[in-house]
């Protein structure tokens, strides 16, 4: 989906001797993005230049800048909504700021015929990772 809405504002960037095609450039970031350590880090495990990452990160940030305001929406009364929130993260849990929260489990299901090897989690189990905001 990411790749449908930003490559055309990728350009090919060039890497040693070959390009780093927009696809490629939105996985170094999204390595970068999940990670949160160094570029160079990220570069010695891609085998790709610090440089590389930083222009990577840079372009794909920039791009889905562009198309932000596209998707994320906020209620007409979203200050009041936000207020709400935060007041409900620091009663429940003390934790202030707060304005949302994002997890994830893993749900069984039956061993799939085709492709089975992707459904097996790191607990050796067959599930579909699910994300709840």
């Amino acid at each position: 989906l990411i790749i449908g809405l930003i490559s055309n504002k990728l350009g090919r960037k060039l890497f040693g001797q070959r390009c780093l095609l927009p696809i490629e450039q939105i996985l170094v970031s999204l390595q970068f993005y999940a990670n949160g350590t160094f570029q160079s880090t990220v570069g010695n495990v891609l085998k790709i230049s610090q440089s590389s990452v930083s222009r990577c990160v840079r372009d794909v940030s920039k791009a889905l800048c562009d198309i932000a305001s596209d998707h994320i929406f906020f209620p007409d009364n979203h200050l009041l909504v936000i207020s709400i929130i935060q007041q409900g993260f620091t009663d429940i849990a003390n934790l202030r700021g707060v304005v949302g929260s994002v997890d994830g489990t893993h749900i069984r299901i039956a061993r799939p015929h085709l492709d089975e090897e992707i459904y097996v989690n790191r607990k050796g189990y067959h599930s579909i990772n699910v994300q709840v905001r």
